[in-house]
């Protein structure tokens, strides 16, 4: 079979186990595109077109491991027959407990550059990952390399050998950029851009079973391959999934998130949990009977400030359970000090300490007459998303308003007399909630649900819910949930962005990333004016002040706009750090966290900052695409004569507003990644780890 051959030949082959040398039946064997199952002797059968065909594999079952690897190539240095296979026992993978821990995207480069994954790193952080998790083995469900050059695949590889735990790893567009633009530079396009992957790790897809499930790793990224391999591809995973039977429980593992028809043929033959990563973020949901998730990265903060991590899953006897696991891990909590800066201050007091019943990311608590609303997310997807109502004078949880998922952002609160919570899931659905008693008025699914990804808050003027992201938003009268209208903007909702939009006067104004801020007729819909900006994900939740917008806009800049027109009233300079994590504003005085780990506080239309005050080191790696660092993400709040910045260093800074000097700061035991509520009184604070303290001046709020 030489380079020449390029019309069908059959092949044939032999799969034994090693210890007795006796053949295995039932193995299937496929060459990408058909699948055929060994006869009772384990000998089989098949035609391949060595062209497209580049290799003969296995799906190992239970209870063996290949004794080598699962595939062999068709690259014409064999012969038509002697594809042959050898299994070894392998009983830690027959047993029906068993542990996965899922990672993705850690686009490790040949040369550490400081800011990707490099092998060292990737070495270290599977090392940890095994000596905390002890997973019995580990599903890498691409972008493991940054481009998917030679050296970066060597180095991928390298680092997986410095861990005994077997790993699965699945091709993604990322581990083949540098094909395809090497051919889009020579003018060619519509090929396959998989052979650097193919060299280093074998087929792009393919499956295998373990402890009684049955595990696809399915590429879904069709423009990485040639028409005729996007079709043979999909023979594969159509055949694939026929020929498990009925009551065997499928694990789907894709790169990038299903497209509806994907999760719809993957309900259909009863797949029972689906895995992606791709967008660096976590999402949780359930498709009918199918739990979907996807996992941030392993080696750097996630787009959606999610810390890097994992997600672990615990098998037993056909059900499981997950957890989203965090690198580096938080064992004890940080000290209570700071060198220099005094712990409290005589006119802080501590009222109460809660526990919730999961951490608070990025959503701030929001005051309802008595009580503190909390809209929370669920890593686990174990029923505990939702809308949480807190006594204000306690912390006890009065009532808990269930969400199909995470509620990622702040709930919005109409006004009296008719009034009522709403929050958003990231899946895209919409909750109006009775905030006295927790009872769900109604839900509403906004288009392209549960596909979307929405980390912003809704708003509520008039009687009306305004809702969406990037690819659209919507307007629902409160009271009959009726759609008014709903204006698709954009595709998807690229990237993971918490930017949210606010009402002013007629317009509803939103941040589209990547694009710039609209404003949208709140009647119609309609778009009334766009001022094209270089914003994107990063970038803080603008807010209004006396009728001008004040936002992040190119890298590096603060900008002011008119709200009626859009357009730029002035620019000012952010001082070296690159965006706005969070813009509040009090008197003539603009404050501004940054994803550099700053407060910078702006005087009265002043270029350059008043003053600006620096946190400590992260707690954990949180912030996009970094580790190691100090960073804000949470707003600052202005509070008599201070402003009040959280930060990721575990503490929570109250700052003066006229000078930037520090008059207390309160430490916690995980990052405080949220902003703070300020009430009548003091303010509540809520951390990763799930802790809510409220703290009270002693001269109700007036600080001297």
């Amino acid at each position: 079979m030489g380079a020449r051959d390029t019309g069908p030949v059959e092949v044939t082959g032999h799969v034994r186990e090693v210890v007795s040398g006796h053949g295995l039946g039932g193995v299937a064997v496929s060459n990408g595109e058909a699948i055929v199952v060994t006869d009772a002797d384990g000998r089989y059968r098949l035609s391949i077109e060595p062209a497209v065909h580049r290799f003969v594999f296995l799906t190992v079952p239970d209870a063996f491991h290949p004794e080598g690897i699962f595939y062999l190539p068709t690259d014409g240095t064999r012969s038509h027959d002697g594809f042959d296979f050898a299994l070894a026992p392998a009983p830690e993978r027959s047993g029906a407990e068993f542990t996965l821990a899922h990672i993705t995207d850690t686009h490790v480069v040949a040369k550490d550059d400081g800011r990707l994954g490099s092998r060292e790193k990737l070495t270290e952080d599977l090392r940890t990952l095994v000596a905390h998790a002890q997973p019995d083995f580990i599903i890498a469900s691409g972008d493991q390399t940054n481009i998917g050059a030679v050296a970066e695949l060597e180095a991928y590889t390298g680092a997986l050998a410095g861990i005994a735990t077997p790993v699965f790893t699945l091709f993604a567009g990322h581990d083949g950029n540098a094909e395809r633009f090497a051919a889009w530079e020579a003018g060619r396009s519509g090929e396959t851009y998989t052979r650097n992957f193919e060299r280093i790790l074998g087929p792009t897809y393919y499956s295998f079973d373990w402890g009684g499930w049955h595990f696809v790793l399915y590429q879904n990224e069709d423009f990485f391959y040639s028409e005729v391999e996007q079709a043979h591809k999909a023979s594969w995973l159509a055949a694939d999934l026929a020929l498990q039977p009925a009551d065997k429980p499928i694990a789907i593992v894709l790169h990038e998130p299903p497209a509806r028809e994907l999760l719809e043929q993957f309900a259909r033959h009863g797949a029972r949990l689906l895995l992606h990563g791709h967008w660096h973020s976590s999402k949780v949901f359930s498709y009918g009977e199918m739990a979907v998730a996807s996992v941030p990265s392993l080696s750097f903060g996630a787009i959606d400030t999610i810390p890097r991590g994992y997600r672990l899953f615990r098998f037993d006897n056909g059900r499981f359970e997950m957890a989203l696991k965090t690198l580096p891990t938080l064992a004890a909590p940080v000290a209570t000090t700071v060198p220099g800066l005094q712990e409290g201050s005589e006119d802080l007091v501590e009222k109460w300490r809660a526990l919730l019943p999961k951490g608070l990311h990025r959503a701030a608590p929001v005051v309802f007459e008595d009580m503190i609303l909390v809209g929370l997310g669920d890593e686990e997807n174990d029923g505990r998303a939702g809308v949480y109502g807190i006594d204000a004078a306690t912390g006890a949880i009065r009532w808990h308003c269930q969400t199909d998922a995470s509620v990622k952002n702040s709930v919005a609160v109409g006004d009296a007399p008719n009034a009522c919570c709403t929050a958003v899931s990231i899946t895209g659905s919409v909750f109006l909630i009775d905030p006295a008693t927790g009872g769900l008025i109604w839900s509403k699914d906004l288009p392209g649900h549960p596909l979307r990804w929405l980390y912003t808050s809704p708003v509520v003027a008039d009687g009306v819910v305004y809702a969406g992201g990037k690819s659209g938003y919507g307007a629902y009268d409160c009271a009959t949930a009726n759609e008014l209208w709903y204006t698709e903007l954009e595709w998807r909702d690229d990237w993971s962005c918490y930017a949210s939009p606010m009402v002013y006067e007629e317009l509803l104004i939103v941040f589209e990333s990547r694009r710039g801020l609209l404003a949208l007729d709140r009647a119609t819909g309609t778009i009334v004016w766009e001022n094209k900006l270089a914003v994107d994900y990063q970038w803080a939740s603008p807010i209004l002040v006396d009728g001008t917008i004040v936002t992040g806009g190119d890298p590096g800049q603060l900008v002011g706009l008119d709200a009626v027109t859009g357009k730029l009233l002035w620019t000012r300079s952010l001082d070296a750090a690159p965006y706005p994590t969070g813009i509040a504003s009090a008197g003539n005085r603009l404050f501004v966290g940054t994803g550099s780990g700053e407060v910078l506080c702006f005087d009265d239309g002043d270029d350059a900052p008043l003053w600006r005050f620096r946190v400590t080191d992260d707690l954990l790696d949180m912030t996009p695409y970094a580790r190691g660092i100090r960073s804000v993400l949470a707003r600052p709040v202005p509070f008599g004569d201070l402003v009040v910045a959280p930060a990721c260093d575990g503490r929570v800074y109250l700052l003066k507003q006229s000078t930037g000097r520090v008059h207390a700061c309160v430490s916690f035991d995980g990052p405080v990644s949220a902003p703070v509520c300020a009430t009548p009184d003091g303010f509540i604070v809520g951390t990763y780890r799930g802790e809510l303290r409220a703290y009270v001046f002693r001269d109700k709020g007036m600080p001297q």
